[in-house]
């Protein structure tokens, strides 16, 4: 059943990328998956790993994880930062992400997004030389997770990418806190605060 539920997530994702204006870039994507790290999402071919140093808000220094790959002139990433042993910088995780891209350029898109229920932000800026990033960010349990892709000027933004961003539970199934189907930030937030709530109990 979870091969099954997994292969018509990929389905679903390819069959969006061939609907998107510049298609010959589907040819070559695929769905990867994570199980160490608890993610996947579409990649133009094998993402390579890299361990990274990731700076928080506050200075601090954490190891984490960028899986990228590239096509042509466009660059895909997907970085994951496990705040397990740095609970203390948790709190403005999501906000600082956002600030790193909002410094590359001119925001075009900048608002709170949700993934399944998870609460996170998603923005795009246009940069001092004219290529289009766009990077969604959401925070579950201890570890972040940071979608981006960036294109040349005159090339569809890399929504096709950010958007195929998914989290999973240890087992591979989807996190998925939305069942009601929320999609404010208020009702997002108040069914995080629920589960909190019914978790301490």
């Amino acid at each position: 059943m979870l091969r099954q539920a997994l292969s018509a997530f990929a389905l679903t994702l390819i069959a969006g990328l061939a609907a998107w204006p510049n298609a010959g870039h589907a040819q070559s994507w695929a769905y990867y998956m994570n199980g160490e790290h608890q993610f996947s999402g579409l990649f133009p071919g094998e993402p390579a790993e890299h361990a990274i140093d990731y700076i928080t808000e506050n200075g601090a220094s954490i190891a984490a994880h960028e899986f990228s790959a590239q096509r042509g002139e466009g660059r895909y990433s997907i970085t994951v930062v496990d705040f397990a042993e740095h609970g203390d910088e948790m709190e403005n995780a999501i906000a600082h992400a956002a600030a790193n891209v909002r410094a590359r350029g001119t925001p075009v898109y900048d608002e709170f997004a949700q993934l399944n229920g998870i609460p996170g932000h998603a923005i795009s800026v246009t940069e001092p030389d004219g290529r289009q990033t766009i990077s969604q960010m959401y925070l579950y349990e201890t570890r972040l997770y940071i979608a981006a892709g960036s294109e040349p000027p005159n090339v569809a933004p890399a929504a096709h990418f950010t958007q195929s961003l998914d989290i999973h539970h240890p087992d591979g199934t989807s996190v998925n806190l939305n069942p009601g189907g929320a999609t404010t930030r208020e009702e997002v937030l108040e069914n995080r605060a629920r589960e909190a709530a019914g978790g301490a109990e």
